[in-house]
């Protein structure tokens, strides 16, 4: 398992957390957005994961730690 900080990279599906509904949701999207125009305090960037299902996960993320986990996902 590879870890930066909040970001972990796990390399085995038995690490994953029991999912809450008891089902997998395979996901066939990602969208990153910007941090909201109208709250200029607020800096971070939300992430939507988009699943198979039509679910979404959206989550908000300071932008160092989205760079933090571009750096894990896309290794130089």
């Amino acid at each position: 398992m590879l870890e930066h900080e909040q970001v972990r990279l796990l390399r085995s599906p038995d690490d994953l957390p029991v999912p809450s509904d008891g089902g997998e949701h395979p996901i066939v999207g990602i969208h990153v957005y910007m941090p909201p125009n109208d709250d200029p305090d607020d800096d971070r960037f939300s992430n939507g994961f988009v699943t198979a299902t039509g679910r979404t996960l959206r989550v908000r993320l300071p932008g160092d730690q989205l760079a933090a986990l571009g750096k894990v996902l896309t290794p130089a």
